[in-house]
């Protein structure tokens, strides 16, 4: 059970401001941030007023409402030609701030946000990512307390000053793993105390390996899944390369590969990072494209009888791939959280993950799954290999996962977490 609002006349009312490029459907998310909203809402209907702001897409309706939840969606015509000339700025200037950081990136948006939180009186705005938002809230909504929800490392990689500005302006800055929060109370010392880890969360009643979600006949082959955006920082190229060892020892192994292959963009990751190894994945934004490259490679190392493509799916279709599997691989140079981890183990698979971001927070390495670094494709080869080879281990790991996902990592617990969060900067003082 949620704990219950402070007693007072009407609920708190609860603003989730979604990123202006995600499509907040319930039933139909796919990226980490509106399966999040579309999972933590609803758990939060009964004790708060919840509402959503999220981006609206041709044939939705402007309002919905959804399970106790109200959803409330903007158009983003205001914005085109905004985001158009800030980029065009940025190439003529030749760097500086990047435009998705500017303070009038996506303005239109966030002042549609703005003025519905004012008109609604909203008591807390929940905002994931886009710290720009921040002022403009704060501006509209002065009483307002403002949570900002990171799952990416930009707090560390963009301007120290602006974004010590934007933090001082929340009230709480929420990340998705600890190695997020550390690295940011390390460059914000002085605002240290706004910073707390709350992790995201599985569906574990749908990602689960009970006898009501039998697995998938695969005639014995061996299957290796992935799941996640198919774009350099996810290491796709490297697990194809790993896979081509699999093959070598395990001939009748498939590989899976489910996610968009629309790229995350260079200037959000690659363009940013302090780590040589993430850095050297812009040059796969030359050229054809990220999965044109992909699929030479796997003409190229004859993987393309073992390989399948599956692209996109809703979310309630990914858990079969996840229960037909006997490996799950995330082969990240660059990750937060490593949502496809926490799924996989729910159902209870091993798993081999690199040793980045916040995968080591998840991962027990030896005992839930196996960890190499980032970029070893040979490592990754053998640890395949190895969970493939010994089913007892794979198993066993299996079923240490499931324990971990559901005493860490369950949608109950993360909308605890951010309840009593909410009503712990409402009762404080600006």
């Amino acid at each position: 059970m949620l704990p219950m609002a402070p007693r007072q006349s009407r609920k708190l009312r609860l603003a989730f401001v979604g990123q202006p490029w995600d499509s907040v459907v319930p039933g139909l998310e796919q990226s980490s941030i509106p399966v999040w909203i579309s999972q933590v809402a609803p758990r939060l209907a009964d004790s708060f007023d919840v509402k959503v702001c999220a981006l609206r897409h041709r044939r939705q309706h402007a309002a919905a409402c959804c399970r106790g939840v109200r959803y409330r969606r903007f158009s983003p015509a205001p914005d085109r030609c905004l985001q158009a000339a800030l980029r065009r700025l940025r190439r003529r200037n030749g760097g500086g701030l990047p435009a998705f950081a500017s303070t009038f990136s996506h303005l239109g948006y966030s002042m549609q946000g703005a003025a519905a939180m004012k008109a609604w009186r909203c008591d807390v705005a929940h905002v994931f990512n886009c710290t720009q938002f921040v002022p403009v809230i704060r501006a509209l909504n002065r009483h307002t307390r403002i949570v900002l929800d990171m799952r990416c490392e930009w707090l560390t990689q963009l301007d120290r000053d602006l974004m010590a500005r934007r933090i001082a302006m929340a009230d709480a800055v929420v990340a998705c793993s600890d190695y997020l929060t550390g690295r940011a109370r390390a460059r914000f010392p002085e605002l240290a105390d706004r910073f707390r880890t709350v992790f995201t969360g599985v569906a574990l009643d749908r990602f689960s390996d009970s006898p009501a979600h039998s697995r998938t006949d695969r005639n014995g082959e061996p299957r290796v899944l992935y799941v996640g955006r198919v774009s350099p920082e996810k290491g796709v190229h490297v697990l194809l390369d790993a896979f081509e060892e699999v093959l070598r020892r395990h001939p009748r192994a498939t590989l899976d590969i489910v996610g968009s292959t629309n790229p995350c963009p260079r200037e959000f990751i690659c363009a940013l990072s302090d780590d040589p190894k993430v850095a050297a994945l812009a040059c796969f934004y030359d050229g054809p494209g990220y999965a044109a490259h992909l699929d030479g490679r796997a003409a190229s190392l004859n993987l393309r009888p073992h390989v399948r493509w599956l692209g996109t799916l809703p979310y309630e279709q990914v858990g079969e791939h996840y229960r037909s599997a006997d490996v799950v691989v995330n082969a990240s140079f660059s990750e937060s959280f490593g949502r496809s981890l926490i799924e996989a183990m729910a159902v209870g698979r091993a798993v081999v993950a690199t040793r980045v971001g916040g995968s080591p927070e998840i991962v027990e390495d030896g005992k839930t799954g196996l960890m190499v670094e980032a970029g070893d494709s040979r490592a990754m080869a053998d640890a395949i290999c190895r969970l493939l080879a010994h089913g007892q281990l794979r198993r066993s790991m299996g079923r240490a996962g499931r324990r971990r996902a559901a005493a860490m990592f369950s949608w109950d617990s993360v909308a605890q977490r951010v309840a009593r969060l909410y009503e712990e900067i409402h009762a404080s003082q600006r």
